[in-house]
């Protein structure tokens, strides 16, 4: 009699692996066609000082913060404006190494028409903190004194609603810069034709 043979019991295929991501799109990922209004969100989410600031400068040009209610140029310009900001408090050559001593403040003149200036809103009573001359006086000295001037009355006409002057008079003598830099690069290139040697007229 032939021996029976013993049941096998059946051999499962081994489990399947989970099958991979497919790799991220190029166009995928934060940062990618972000709106204005979604950046500044995202950065007053991992910064707080830069919320505290965009809330300030929000309550001295407009009537809300809320960046979705405002519109693109509004946004661009303060990005440029604390990009200037960071340029500005910048080394002009290469940084100190760790540890170095502070690069030394420099001293700017400043008209005597806009420190009489600063000097009568101070003691008008008008504005809610002092305007400091040393924290003005570098910003205002880029314009003209017309343009400068200019600024400060802007500052004694909404000083109720400006709490910090000082930040508010940066703010303003930085577009006010923007301006006179660009009506000076459209005067430039007229003044520059005008003063090229007229050719003269070939002899007969």
């Amino acid at each position: 009699r032939a021996q029976e043979e013993e049941p096998v019991a059946p051999v499962s295929d081994p489990p399947a692996r989970p099958a991979r991501p497919p790799p991220p799109t190029p166009n995928a990922g934060p940062g990618r066609d972000m709106k204005p209004d979604e950046a500044v969100k995202v950065l007053a989410r991992l910064a707080p000082n830069f919320k505290k600031s965009w809330v300030q400068y929000c309550r001295m040009l407009r009537d809300t913060s809320d960046p979705s209610k405002l519109d693109t140029d509004f946004i661009q310009q303060f990005m440029d404006y604390v990009a200037d900001l960071i340029e500005a408090d910048l080394p002009s050559q290469d940084p100190p190494l760790y540890g170095a001593a502070k690069v030394q403040q420099v001293q700017v003149a400043i008209r005597r028409s806009l420190a009489d200036k600063i000097a009568q809103l101070n003691q008008s009573g008008k504005l809610q903190n002092e305007l400091r001359l040393e924290a003005v006086a570098k910003h205002l000295a880029k314009l003209d004194e017309e343009r400068a001037l200019q600024v400060l009355t802007l500052l004694e006409k909404f000083s109720k609603q400006v709490q910090d002057p000082n930040e508010f008079v940066r703010i303003q003598a930085t577009l006010e810069g923007r301006r006179q830099q660009a009506e000076l690069d459209v005067v430039r290139p007229v003044s520059q034709a005008r003063r090229l040697p007229r050719a003269s007229a070939p002899a007969p």
